[in-house]
């Protein structure tokens, strides 16, 4: 069976199709064609009304080829020219008036004007109006009392006659004698995606003829709403179908217009069906609703190849000039600042996890008293990590790693308890579970959890009361101690991880000895050496670690003389390979993942350890990322990559 890929921004992914997400960003409707702008504006002292037009485009519009929507609007970006002869109806409302005056008049389009018989007198003596026009025409008696008007948009779009069927405009405008003429500029009332689809770089067995042939359906859209007097169209929830969209000429593009609505990231939405293969593209992160006038445009490509590996989802951190730390996440290019929950500050991310096309992000943030506090993100919304209540003292909370497994939330952690001293735990869906210390041991930590089976694995270490620390694991509660060489000390601080393959059992961990850092895995409580680059001085440390085709792929930085200063670097069974960077510039690889052969890691480089720029490498060439609006510093903590 051939596997199908996606490509999405720039950063690759590995799911069963590929693509290259690029959504354009979405703005006010600014724009409006001069087509149809029909002479002066100079007063007309007549008593009918004049009446000039335009057609607003959609914005956010970058499609390549776009079918026009009516047979009047026929550019790119949904602007085009009314034909002469064209109709609608256009109705004026005095609101000052008691009772309010409604008018309404025929109108008929005529080289840039709408010739109606309405007249100035129908509104009384020095009247303001306000004026509204739909095309194709609706008239006064299609709305209820209540000036709404039922619609139900047809799903199949598939031919230009439906396609046209479902492209509502609407103008509004507000006047009185003295103003003619009164501009009626028409702006369309859906929203429109548009899907492209292009053959990938590395498109495996696909053909161009393949994506020609390509079919894509429109997930879970509303149908039914409301449309007002003003234009404004809201949906009436619960009553979501699927869309067949339009199909241009080449195969490669598919228009739709669908109601304006809010939409749920990670559920489905685009429906591929490529080379024998369906998958279905989820709304992505960030984007929660479809705003009428504007457009959504997503560019596929396509690939069924199975060397491609495709990288998603990025989180990290930034910091301002006044040093406050913010957590954000990349996703589909996409950027989201995570904020902490009610009265915390300064958040930061630890880990991250994707599932269902959620994004799950575990770190901490801040409270008001200025101790460190667990917590994690769920598509951006932030929950705390509940501790036991600390009726003695107050300490600061950790939360490090979070897994999705089986529907539950896993966080590995710890918390400070009366004693002042760290208690390991974990928490599954918010609920905690204090891990038991062996004896003799007085506190300790849990960096990583892994389950398999129905068991959980919670790498840490424990402590006795003179500062000694021991790696190991907790399984089903019972601690299981890692070996260290002769005289070497754990490194405490340095970070943690677990992988459970295989039935193998993979530890990663740091020690220190002889003033100089060891970077090591353990597999099945065997000790193995991670060789440092030669120009480590100081020795190396590990920072992430995965495991892929029966390889250990670990991440970290080398230290030379100076211990401020590092040199990225990243693993493959134990072999170091340097990671690139600018002439002059140091780096850390604090997160790593490997889809398909190839390896990603994300990080920073920095010239000064205060202003890092977050960047990642794809088999160690490097993509530099741009640092969040009002940071001066930034950093990738976690990249997370999906078959």
């Amino acid at each position: 069976m051939n596997k199908i890929t996606f490509l999405s921004f720039g950063y690759w992914q590995s799911v069963c199709i590929a693509v290259l997400l690029s959504i354009a960003a979405t703005v006010m409707l600014a724009s409006c064609s001069d087509d149809d702008t029909s002479g002066g504006t100079a007063p007309d002292d007549g008593n009918a009304i004049r009446f000039t037009t335009a057609i607003a485009s959609f914005t956010g519009s970058d499609a390549v080829e776009n079918p026009g929507a009516r047979a009047t609007i026929n550019d790119e970006d949904g602007t085009g020219s009314f034909s002469n002869g064209d109709e609608t109806t256009i109705m004026g409302f005095v609101y000052e008036a008691m009772p309010p005056v409604k008018k309404e008049s025929p109108a008929t389009y005529k080289d840039g004007t709408w010739t109606t018989t309405m007249t100035w007198d129908e509104f009384g003596e020095g009247a303001h109006v306000a004026f509204s026009a739909f095309f194709p025409k609706l008239s006064l008696s299609d709305f209820s009392e209540l000036g709404q008007m039922a619609i139900n948009l047809p799903t199949d779009q598939s031919t230009t006659e439906q396609y046209a069927d479902c492209d509502w405009l609407h103008a509004v405008a507000n006047g009185k004698k003295t103003d003619q003429p009164i501009q009626l500029t028409f702006r369309h009332c859906m929203h429109r995606l548009t899907v492209n689809l292009s053959l990938s770089d590395n498109s495996g067995t696909l053909t161009q003829a393949d994506v020609d042939a390509t079919t894509v359906v429109i997930k879970n859209m509303e149908t039914k709403g409301v449309v007002s007097f003003s234009g404004g169209v809201m949906p009436q929830a619960g009553n979501t179908r699927d869309f067949t969209p339009l199909k241009s000429t080449d195969g490669n593009s598919f228009c739709v217009l669908l109601l304006p609505q809010n939409v749920t990231p990670g559920t489905p939405w685009i429906e591929i069906t490529v080379g024998g293969r369906t998958v279905t593209y989820p709304v992505p992160e960030g984007l929660t609703e479809l705003e009428g006038g504007k457009e959504k445009v997503v560019n596929l490509k396509l690939t069924n190849g199975s060397g491609a590996s495709y990288l998603t989802y990025l989180t990290g951190w930034y910091r301002n000039d006044n040093y406050d730390t913010f957590v954000y996440t990349l996703v589909n290019d996409a950027q989201t600042e995570l904020s902490p929950p009610a009265g915390g500050s300064d958040a930061y991310p630890k880990a991250m996890a994707v599932s269902g096309g959620k994004t799950y992000v575990s770190g901490g943030y801040f409270d008001t008293d200025g101790w460190a506090r667990a917590c994690y993100w769920v598509n951006g919304s932030a929950t705390k990590l509940e501790v036991p209540d600390r009726s003695i003292v107050e300490g600061p909370d950790y939360s490090e790693s979070i897994l999705v497994s089986g529907g539950k939330i896993y966080i590995a952690g710890s918390y400070n308890n009366n004693d002042y001293r760290n208690a390991p735990c974990y928490w599954v869906d918010g609920v905690l579970t204090t891990l038991t210390l062996p004896a003799g041991a007085s506190e300790g930590a849990a960096a990583s959890i892994a389950v398999l089976d129905g068991k959980i694995y919670a790498v840490g270490y424990h402590a006795n009361s003179n500062g000694t620390s021991t790696p190991g694991y907790w399984l089903d509660g019972s601690f299981v101690q890692l070996s260290l060489p002769e005289g070497a000390s754990f490194w405490s601080s340095g970070t943690m991880d677990i992988v459970v393959s295989d039935n193998k059992v993979y530890v990663m961990g740091t020690y220190f000895q002889d003033s100089r850092y060891y970077p090591c895995i353990w597999i099945d409580g065997t000790r193995n050496e991670l060789v440092s680059a030669g120009s480590a001085a100081l020795g190396s440390v590990a920072q992430s670690m995965t495991v892929a085709g029966g390889k250990v792929y670990v991440s970290g930085y080398s230290i030379p003389e100076n211990r401020n200063y590092r040199k990225g670097c990243y693993w493959i069974d134990g072999v170091c390979t340097d990671l690139s960077v600018p002439d002059g510039a140091w780096s850390e690889a604090a997160s790593i993942g490997v889809i398909g052969g190839k390896v990603y890691v994300g990080g920073e480089h920095y010239t000064d350890v205060r202003e890092k720029h977050p960047c990642y490498w794809v088999d160690g060439v490097r993509t530099d990322l741009d640092i969040p609006t009002g940071g001066t510093s930034a950093g990738i903590k976690a990249i997370y990559l999906s078959e």
